[in-house]
């Protein structure tokens, strides 16, 4: 086989697996969860789940592999539920977790938690079932159980199972106490310099 016929050939199997890729996606139920809107609100999306997905018991999507649906709840709220059902061809489902977010600025504070479970059904699809909670809650040294941690400001954390897949978009909730040790060192230095360059001032004034 000659160079040209070569890169034909790659050529093609390349398009046929991108064309794969993107038809599998299309078909991908997914979930957005965000977590960066001023004001304590978080903002839920489900789309292409072919049997709806729901917020807190109310159908954000109707069931429909197109369509999409989002709802936004209060951070103050507590922890909201989510739900839903799509096809997976009898693929298995992976483990349940919890996943721990941890504050930029102080590892140990927790500000956000994620539940996941998932259930295989007997008619080739599956149903996500899990919760969310943001807020100050607490040290992480007060948890147990939990399958994994995330450092809020590294990214999105995404989680996914077959025919579906799923982000967290997150940022710090609650300074913690090293945010506030840093913002009053930085107040008594400003007030240390001005209260030298008035001390300066009076000295330069008497001198005169």
């Amino acid at each position: 086989m000659n160079m040209k016929k070569k890169a034909s050939t790659l050529a093609f199997l390349t398009g046929i697996a991108a064309f794969g890729v993107t038809a599998q996606s299309a078909l991908a139920a997914s979930i957005y969860i965000n977590d960066t809107l001023p004001g304590g609100s978080i903002t839920v999306t489900g789309g292409q789940f072919e049997y709806g997905f729901s917020v807190n018991g109310s159908q954000i999507q109707s069931p429909s592999n197109t369509a999409t649906g989002s709802t936004t709840v209060s951070e103050a709220s507590g922890p909201f539920n989510f739900n839903g059902t799509w096809i997976t061809n009898n693929a298995p489902m992976p483990f349940s977790s919890q996943v721990l977010f941890l504050d930029s600025t102080n590892n140990n504070l927790v500000s956000d938690i994620l539940n996941l479970s998932y259930a295989a059904n007997s008619d080739g699809t599956a149903t996500i079932n899990g919760s969310f909670q943001s807020g100050n809650l607490g040290l992480l040294s007060s948890y147990s159980g939990y399958t994994g941690t995330f450092v809020e400001g590294s990214g999105n954390y995404n989680f996914s199972a077959p025919y579906l897949s799923g982000v967290v978009a997150s940022t710090n909730d609650v300074p913690g106490p090293s945010s506030f040790l840093m913002l009053a060192t930085g107040l008594v230095a400003m007030g240390l310099v001005r209260f030298k360059g008035t001390r300066n001032s009076k000295k330069k004034a008497l001198a005169v």
